[in-house]
């Protein structure tokens, strides 16, 4: 089971806590009044378990020679004069979009069309690097009829 404890008792034995947490791998879950709960967990972790959260990018050649790339299911675009370029105005997008979510998460978190995203956007947010960002995505490339 994981342990779990009042705010007061984490507060005084934060120490102990992060050692479970962090150097024993064991959740904790921390308590505050009328079933208020937070989970604390290792980000490697966080990460694994997000591993499945993968971003399907379409990229696209238009007629006038540029790139579109699209995602899915984030409804994030990106149009640039090459698949480059539009990938790495992407990520700036999808890395915005991230910080956008978490900065008004409970108002994201209340729409039917957005709430679905907070794991894509977690994952996003616990990337250190773009090049991280970039791994998780799975690139296909759209044929025109």
């Amino acid at each position: 089971m994981i342990v779990s404890r009042n705010l007061s008792t984490a507060r005084q034995s934060f120490s102990e806590v992060y050692t479970e947490t962090y150097a024993q791998y064991r959740p904790s879950v921390i308590k505050r009044n009328k079933g208020e709960e937070i989970l604390l967990l290792r980000s490697d972790l966080q990460k694994m378990l997000l591993q499945q959260y993968t971003i399907t990018t379409n990229v696209i050649k238009e007629d006038d020679g540029s790139v579109t790339i699209t995602t899915e299911p984030l409804d994030l675009y990106a149009n640039a004069d090459n698949e480059n370029v539009a990938m790495n105005e992407l990520i700036q997008e999808m890395k915005d979009y991230a910080n956008d979510y978490l900065d008004r998460a409970y108002y994201f978190l209340q729409s039917p069309n957005r709430r679905d995203h907070f794991p894509y956007v977690l994952r996003i947010s616990l990337c250190q690097s773009d090049q991280e960002i970039h791994q998780m995505l799975e690139v296909k490339h759209a044929s025109k009829v």
